[in-house]
């Protein structure tokens, strides 16, 4: 762990859902951000993911771009027509094998873009952030 994500913040409190159809990345990544002190939850493709996040109500989303059936874009787009958001659009994060134009990927309702391999300091600073942001916006 890099000393200025850990030493920023504590994330008792974060809630988050990865969502890939990949196990090994969707397992790699559960257990990295629990190694933080997140409070991760993982599912396998979209559909889930749409059932879990209304029952979670997760501070950030972590979904990866190509999954079969439906991907995520179609899972952006669903959450982003959930009426149930009082606190407003959930922070997103997508993350991808895909050479995909950062400047689409962020037009279609993500926050931020990552490419796989994820380093996962980078994710924690960007969960981070965007937690921070979403305090000081709400």
């Amino acid at each position: 762990m890099r000393e200025n994500v850990s030493s920023r913040s504590t994330f008792k409190e974060v809630q988050v859902l990865v969502v890939d159809d990949d196990e090994d990345s969707c397992e790699f990544l559960t257990v990295a951000l629990k190694a933080y002190g997140i409070k991760a939850h993982a599912v396998s493709s979209a559909r889930q993911a749409l059932k879990a996040f209304v029952k979670l109500q997760p501070d950030v989303l972590i979904s990866d771009l190509a999954m079969p059936n439906e991907d995520g874009y179609w899972l952006i787009q669903q959450v982003r027509q959930l009426k149930a958001h009082q606190r407003g659009p959930t922070p997103a994060i997508a993350v991808t094998a895909l050479s995909e134009k950062p400047h689409e990927v962020l037009s279609r309702g993500f926050h931020c873009f990552l490419q796989k391999p994820v380093d996962v300091d980078a994710l924690v600073d960007e969960i981070l952030n965007l937690v921070e942001q979403g305090k000081l916006a709400g």
